[in-house]
């Protein structure tokens, strides 16, 4: 698998999906905080469109607070919100503008997610991690993992 390159954030607390408008402005945050502390975006948007992907993320959740909510979280839940901010567009409608990492809203070209979290000591450390790779068939994370 070729290693496309690799987007990180930190400062960021790592959400969830909520009912409504406030998923949205979650997306948002999440895509802006991407945008800010990724000066290589525009190269890794060239280099993924159209291709097939193989995702590593790793979600860094704040251990050291009383609100356990803060690092309790579902790792499902946590990338469902990431798999909409990596589109060119972040909703049906297509309203709100995406990372641009797959073309429109087809995450159907993400072939493979390896996903983890790990607890981390303070906010400043909280984050994601995204490695991206070009997918290709029986030579994905599997194979390395076995």
């Amino acid at each position: 698998m070729e290693h496309l390159g690799k987007l990180s954030i930190r400062k960021f607390t790592p959400q969830t999906v909520k009912k409504g408008k406030e998923t949205t402005l979650r997306k948002k945050r999440l895509q802006q905080a991407f945008r800010d502390q990724n000066e290589n975006l525009a190269e890794m948007q060239e280099k993924c469109q159209k291709k097939k992907l193989s995702l590593k993320v790793t979600f860094y959740l704040n251990k050291d607070t009383p609100d356990e909510s803060s690092f309790k979280k579902d790792l499902d839940n946590l990338l469902k919100i990431l798999m909409d901010v990596i589109k060119q567009e972040m909703d049906d409608e297509e309203k709100n503008a995406g990372l641009g990492l797959v073309v429109k809203n087809k995450d159907e070209e993400v072939f493979e997610i390896v996903c983890s979290k790990e607890l981390v000591s303070g906010k400043e450390n909280e984050g994601i991690d995204l490695d991206i790779f070009e997918w290709e068939e029986n030579k994905g994370f599997k194979e390395i993992c076995s």
